[in-house]
């Protein structure tokens, strides 16, 4: 091989591997929360704890209902749903592998419940 053959190998492995780091899968809880009309609820708080480190993470639902928990370990999670006006909502033990993303879509039912402060 010549040398401007080399650099050309080179220079596209490395747009090979640059284009590749993106799309690489993420460990993460992902999803969508309704309530029984099926109408998206934003401002759920949802909460991930993981069973054996007791480490967390949280987030709230967007305007669509929809949430992400991103980039954790895996492991298995208890997973809480919580809103002043509707029911205390737990998924226990989500298991989440390593570079897997878990699709958890809720449905929440209104009720006069408040959550501790």
């Amino acid at each position: 091989m010549d040398k401007s053959t080399v650099v050309i190998a080179l220079a596209l492995a490395c747009a090979l591997v640059a284009t590749a780091t993106p799309f690489a899968k993420q460990t993460a809880i992902r999803g969508h929360v309704t309530d029984t009309g099926k109408a998206a609820i934003a401002g759920v708080h949802v909460k991930a704890t993981n069973e054996k480190t007791k480490a967390s993470i949280s987030t709230e639902t967007n305007a669509d209902g929809d949430f992400s928990l991103s980039n954790l370990h895996a492991g298995i999670y208890d997973v809480t749903f919580v809103k002043d006006g509707f029911e205390f909502l737990l998924y226990p033990h989500v298991t989440v592998k390593k570079a897997e993303v878990v699709s958890l879509n809720v449905t929440v039912n209104r009720s006069s419940y408040t959550p501790p402060k």
